[in-house]
């Protein structure tokens, strides 16, 4: 089984992922993106989280948006789920 064979099972969905700055959290993002899915890269790290969203978009055009959270900061999570509605939704996964 490969993640191309479910491309488009996730089109028009909205996927939030926390850590995506890097390893299973950027491997996951590929994998959702892939699969057709919108996906809100959610972390601390401003560097790692820009450069998690050029590499998803660089395969997927225009799939990954970065957002800058501190999990531990609750007005940060309040801002993040603010952003995400108006934009997006209520997201899917």
């Amino acid at each position: 089984m490969k993640i191309n064979d479910y491309k488009s099972t996730l089109n028009d969905k909205t996927v939030l992922i926390t850590g995506a700055g890097g390893g299973i959290g950027l491997e996951a993002a590929k994998c959702f993106a892939t699969m057709g899915a919108k996906v809100i890269i959610l972390e601390v790290d401003e560097e790692k989280g820009k450069k998690s969203e050029k590499i998803i978009n660089s395969m997927h055009d225009n799939s990954a948006e970065f957002y800058k959270i501190d999990l531990a900061d609750e007005d940060s999570i309040l801002k993040m789920k603010e952003f995400v509605l108006n934009k997006y939704g209520c997201p899917d996964i």
